[in-house]
Order: C-alpha cells, then structure tokens, then sequence
C-alpha cells in the first residue's frame, strides 16, 4: 500500500508545481512583456529588445531555480523533475520575448511613418497612454497674466499692509474704470487691466463705445499704476492726474510685451520711458496731443 501511494503523491506533487509554474508565469506575462503601443521604430526596437532579454533571462532563472526547488521537496526525483519544467518553463519565456520582441520591432517600423507626421504638427507623445497628444494653443495673454502674478512681487496681502492708504479719496472714476476698490494692490490694479482691456479691446469688439472704454482704461492704468500719480489723484482727482499719457494701444502692446518678459529679460526701460514723455492724452484717432 505505501509502494503504491508514494508514486500517486510524486504525480500529484508535481502537478501542483507544474500548475504553480503555469500561474507564475500568467502574472509576469504583463510585466515582462508590455505590448504599449511604440512611438516609433526606435521605441519598438528598444520594447522589442526588453522583451526578448526579460524572456531569457526568467527562462534561465527558472531552469536553474526549478531543479532546486524539487530536489529541496523530493530529492533526486524531484530534482529531475525540476529539470524538465524548468526546461519548459524556460523555453516558454524565450519564445515568449523574442515573438513580443519581433512583434513590437513590426509596430514601432509601421508607427514611424505617422510619427514623423505628429511630430511635424508639434504634436506630443504620451508615453504613459501610448498615444499622441494635440498641444495646447500657446496665449501670450495668458502666460502675460500667469507670469505678472508670479513670485518675485509683493504679495496683495503685504502690500496692502506696507501701504498707508487714504479712507476716502477725492475721485473713484479711475478705480471704476478697473473695477477696483481704492486701498487696491498693484497685482490687483495691473490683473484688473488686463483683463479689462482684453474685454473692450477694439480689435476684439464692435461696440460703439469701445475704443473710448478701451482709453479710459488705459489713461486709468497708468495713473493708477504709478505711485506718485496715484497719490495725486487721490488727493486732488483727476485735475492732479498730471500729463505723459500715450497712444492706449500702443501702451497696451509695450506693456504686454514687456512685462511678460521681465522675469527672464530684465524690466524694459522703454515702459519707463513711454510714461514719462511729453505725449498728450488719447484723442481718439491712435495719436496724443497736448492737453
């Protein structure tokens, strides 16, 4: 009775392992042997190589692993059985990675032609989703708005603490025309027109009061955004405004430009300059004139 239960348990103990190999290599098959969508044909040559190498290498680890394991369980037996399915085992996995590996080689060299194309449009790859992503419209008003309230500027809240600002102040049409309180922050003030401008822009609307709105808002910016003029006008409103105001779309284009640039090319000395010249105010044909 024992003679002939000790095959029966050797047959059923290897069974056992050849069904562990067997889910062993179920799990690591994804692991081992991604199939992600290659970029091009050096992306599927390189996935190609991974794989074939990722498949030789498991196979020996589980030839040399397998007859060790059996001969620790059942001795000579078991390590001969350890052989044939580490053999089988390996052969498996190295067949495994070099058909995965020729298979993703084929995708890249098919995927290369439209990759060149992408490319060309400015188009990124994703390499965690495998697929090409349309780039963003690039917005110089956008990155001026994103780079204006940057580090590197006293934030709202300090400069709001650091300033001594009048309760009431002799005009308020300026801080309307920015939509504004008076104790304002220059952050606040240089958002405000920016996003106001952008709004009564006369490029970009067709109302009839536009181009007016569009000036007031500028003349307002430059008052507003200068320490000394500001302080003027609050004391004295807009007869202490004083004069230097420039074209609104001109000083809207210069400001743009040089502001969205300051954090990399230094502060423009041509913004200083065109606040500070003799040109008259906006007379509503683009040019000044003396007041």
């Amino acid at each position: 009775m024992a003679a002939s239960a000790l095959p029966i348990h050797n047959v059923s103990s290897g069974q056992a392992r050849a069904e562990e190999v067997l889910r062993d290599a179920e799990e690591a098959l994804p692991v081992l042997f991604p199939v992600q969508a290659p970029r091009d044909v050096l992306g599927g040559l390189w996935s190609g190589i991974k794989c074939v190498l990722g498949g030789v290498l498991v196979g020996l680890a589980g030839l040399i692993a397998q007859p060790i394991e059996g001969a620790r369980e059942e001795g000579v037996v078991g390590c001969f059985r350890g052989v044939g399915l580490g053999l089988l085992a390996g052969l498996f996995f190295a067949i495994t990675g070099l058909c995965t590996g020729v298979f993703q080689t084929l995708r890249g060299v098919a995927a290369t032609p439209r990759a060149i194309c992408m490319a060309g449009r400015g188009w990124r790859w994703d390499a965690q989703s495998g697929t090409w992503t349309e780039p963003k419209a690039y917005s110089l008003l956008e990155e001026a708005e994103e780079v204006l309230v940057q580090d590197g500027e006293p934030s709202e809240t300090a400069e709001r603490n650091d300033r001594t600002r009048p309760t009431r102040v002799a005009d308020t049409f300026y801080y309307d025309q920015l939509g504004v309180a008076i104790d304002a922050s220059q952050q606040e003030i240089r958002r405000a027109y920016f996003q106001r401008s952008r709004q009564c822009h006369p490029d970009k609307t067709s109302e009839e009061n536009a181009k007016e709105r569009f000036q007031s808002i500028s003349e307002a910016y430059q008052v507003l955004s200068d320490k000394q003029r500001r302080r003027n006008y609050d004391l004295h409103g807009r007869d202490g405004k004083g004069e230097g105001f420039i074209d609104a779309k001109v000083f809207f284009d210069v400001l743009l430009g040089a502001d969205a640039l300051a954090p990399y090319v230094g502060r423009l000395r041509i913004t200083e300059v065109l606040g500070q010249d003799g040109l008259g105010p906006w007379d509503g044909r683009g040019r000044g004139e003396k007041g």
